[in-house]
């Protein structure tokens, strides 16, 4: 039986797959990280002859810490070409601390209820889901 950790993260693997599909030629992959407890990967293809790289990070925090963005800075501060940075966080996370420069999904299986999290898919949790919820991808609302 896995840990809750574990079913935790293949589920922000899951949402992470969707935004970059494979079937679009994106290869996700996990990148190590010097910050025990946080998760970074890396989504990378070439698309008309570019590479285009995504460097992205989860928070399941009510309000992504400052060590969640950290992080997506230090990943690519050695790089020479153009790196997209993308946070995962959970429905109705408070995300007004976030750069805009940082694009931003939202989690489809874990959100945010009376202050605590809770898993979604449940069917007592189902009713909790906002309609219209909508993710910031490097600046732009969609």
């Amino acid at each position: 039986m896995g840990s809750a950790q574990d079913i935790m993260q293949a589920f922000v693997r899951k949402d992470f797959l969707a935004r970059f599909p494979a079937y679009d030629g994106w290869k996700l992959e996990s990148v190590p990280n010097s910050k025990p407890g946080s998760q970074v990967y890396r989504a990378s293809r070439y698309y008309r002859g570019q590479p285009q790289t995504a460097i992205l990070t989860v928070s399941f925090d009510s309000k992504p810490s400052a060590a969640s963005i950290e992080t997506l800075n230090l990943a690519t501060i050695n790089s020479r070409s153009k790196i997209s940075t993308y946070l995962l966080v959970p429905l109705g996370a408070d995300i007004s601390g976030v750069p805009a420069e940082i694009g931003l999904l939202t989690m489809k299986s874990f959100g945010f209820s009376d202050g605590g999290l809770v898993w979604l898919t449940k069917k007592k949790n189902a009713a909790l889901t906002p309609k219209g919820e909508c993710l910031r991808l490097n600046g732009r609302i969609e």
